[in-house]
């Protein structure tokens, strides 16, 4: 059976011995799938050994129904390294110290992008200090989520 499986599927006869089976072979899977509920159109079994089908989709695939998108990378699969975070990270701040009578900001990002800034980028960070006369702190944590992060600026 084909269930839960839509759209262009491809089947793989290539180690077939004798391509005078084809035509059996096709009848065979036309026969097979009749009551299928879905509808489904056949190629021809290609000189390759290839066959295509499209079949149409009846309900969400069963992966649909059966898990929740990653918390870390929202469901795309993916995840900023911890360079690319320190580098937005640093963006924002240089952002957030634009802003008049600031004394100071804490940063909060997770702890290998706070390792990163710490130990790669921190003359970055003291020329940001010293351009815009203020401090800044950055804090790991062991609980933020990757491409989380937070600024708090302090006042003067």
């Amino acid at each position: 059976r084909l269930r839960d499986l839509g759209g262009l599927i491809v089947i793989d006869f290539i180690d077939m011995r004798d391509s005078k089976h084809n035509l059996e072979v096709e009848k065979n899977l036309k026969i097979f799938v009749k009551d299928d509920k879905a509808r489904i159109k056949f190629g021809k079994i290609s000189r390759f050994g290839i066959m295509e089908l499209s079949r149409q989709r009846i309900r969400p695939s069963i992966e649909f129904g059966s898990f929740v998108p990653c918390k870390h990378c929202r469901g795309k699969g993916v995840i900023q390294s911890p360079e690319a975070q320190g580098l937005s990270f640093l963006r924002k701040l240089n952002l957030e110290t634009l802003k008049d009578e600031i004394a100071g900001v804490k940063g909060t990002v997770p702890a290998n992008v706070a390792d990163y800034l710490l130990n790669k980028k921190r003359k970055e960070i003291l020329d940001l200090e010293t351009r815009r006369n203020l401090s800044i702190r950055i804090e790991g944590s062991n609980t933020m989520f990757p491409g989380e992060s937070e600024i708090i600026s302090e006042k003067t």
